[in-house]
């Protein structure tokens, strides 16, 4: 039972040292420099993900980079571009920057 509540309190205390700064992410829109929380989803291993920049308003396509501790921004038309149909069709199903 100890170690599940010690696993607990690291993660938390994981979660919470990450909120205050986020990670670095560059629009490469509008150059506007992010911080971004991983989302539980990239935390499970998926490492894709979408938001809106706030600079600019654009959909970007993001995934956390571990080598530098920062998110790769792209705009999520080229990924769309990248991976072709099959992307279109989740992006009309889910357009929220929820992800993918």
């Amino acid at each position: 039972m100890n170690s599940v509540s010690e696993e607990s309190r690291k993660c938390v205390e994981k979660h919470m040292e990450e909120l205050k700064g986020g990670y670095k992410g560059v629009c490469p829109v509008c150059g506007k420099t992010i911080r971004i929380c991983k989302s539980i989803r990239i935390e499970m291993g998926a490492n894709t993900g979408s938001g809106i920049c706030p600079g600019c308003k654009k959909l970007l396509h993001m995934t956390f980079n571990e080598e530098r501790k920062e998110m790769n921004l792209e705009r999520f038309k080229d990924y769309q571009k990248r991976h072709g149909k099959e992307c279109e069709a989740n992006a009309k199903t889910d357009g929220k920057g929820s992800g993918i």
